[in-house]
C-alpha cells in the first residue's frame, strides 16, 4: 500500500485558534446576489496572496516564500522509499487564482491556482526500485515542478460560536497537475558518479511516470499548507464578514 507521510512540524502554523478578529484590509467582502461574486472572489484573493506570500502575523501565518518542513515520507511498500528532511519548498509565494467559486447551496469552494514554478530542495535518503531500475542513496537533491496547476476544493460547515457563524473547512482534496518535473539527485549509488549521471538522466527522461511515484506526496504537502492557511482566516473571521448576503 502507497502510504505517504507529510510532518511539519510548525506548530504555531498548523495549531488552530479560534480568537475572533475582522476582514483584513487586504481581503474584500463579496456579496453572493452579486452576478460577478466569481470575479470579485478571485481578485481578492489574487490581492491577498501578495500580502499572505510575505505572512501575517496577525493571523499567524507564516512567509510562504522559501516553506519550511521537517519531513516528506514517500514509501511504497517493498517498491520504493524515499525521506526527504530539512526541505525547503519555494515558489508558493507566487501563486495566483485564475477562478474562485462557491456554491452556496451544497456550501463547496472550488480554488483553481497555478505558479510557473515550484521548487523542493532537502536532504534525501532513497532505497528501492524506480521504473523497475535500482536505485540507492542519500544527500542533497533538488525537485523542480514547471508550470504548476492546482484544483483546491473542499466543503464546509457554518458553525455557531458565541453569536457569529464560522467557517468549518472538510473535505478537502486538491489536485496537482505540473508540465514538466526536474530531478537532481546528488551522491546517488554511495556517490558513483557514472550511475548517478545516469540514474538523473533516465529520471528526468521519464519525469511523468516518476511523478507518479512522488506527485503524491507533494500533493498531499502543499494540501497542508493551503488548508492551514485557510483555517487560519475561516477560523478567525465571520463568515457573513467574508461574504455578504446582500
Amino acid at each position: 500500500m502507497n502510504k505517504l507521510v507529510v510532518n511539519c512540524v510548525l506548530f504555531a502554523f498548523l495549531v488552530l485558534d479560534i480568537e475572533a478578529l475582522h476582514l483584513p484590509s487586504y481581503l474584500t467582502a463579496c456579496s453572493k446576489n452579486d452576478p460577478k461574486f466569481t470575479e470579485c472572489a478571485t481578485k481578492s484573493a489574487n490581492a491577498a496572496m501578495k500580502v499572505i506570500s510575505i505572512g501575517d502575523p496577525t493571523f499567524k501565518v507564516p512567509p510562504l516564500k522559501e516553506f519550511k518542513l521537517n519531513e516528506v515520507f514517500i514509501d511504497n511498500g517493498e517498491t520504493l522509499k524515499i525521506k526527504f528532511t530539512d526541505v525547503i519548498i519555494s515558489g508558493l509565494e507566487n501563486l495566483a487564482s485564475s477562478s474562485v467559486n462557491f456554491d452556496f447551496e451544497k456550501k463547496h469552494v472550488r480554488f483553481i491556482t497555478e505558479t510557473p514554478l515550484m521548487q523542493l530542495d532537502g536532504h534525501y535518503d532513497i532505497s528501492g526500485r524506480i521504473l523497475v531500475l535500482p536505485i540507492s542513496g542519500n544527500g542533497t537533491s533538488q525537485i523542480k515542478f514547471d508550470g504548476c496547476h492546482f484544483i483546491y476544493d473542499f466543503d464546509y460547515d457554518l458553525v455557531d460560536i458565541e453569536g457569529k457563524q464560522y467557517a468549518q473547512l472538510k473535505n478537502d482534496n486538491i489536485e496537482f497537475t505540473p508540465k514538466k518535473i526536474h530531478f537532481d539527485f546528488k551522491n546517488l549509488f554511495n556517490g558513483n558518479v557514472q550511475f548517478g549521471t545516469e540514474m538523473n538522466k533516465v529520471l528526468n527522461e521519464n519525469w511523468e511516470e516518476v511523478g507518479k511515484e512522488v506527485s503524491p506526496a507533494i500533493n498531499k504537502t502543499i494540501k497542508t499548507i493551503i488548508t492551514s492557511v485557510f483555517n487560519k482566516f475561516l477560523s478567525k473571521i465571520p463568515f457573513d464578514e467574508l461574504v455578504k448576503d446582500n
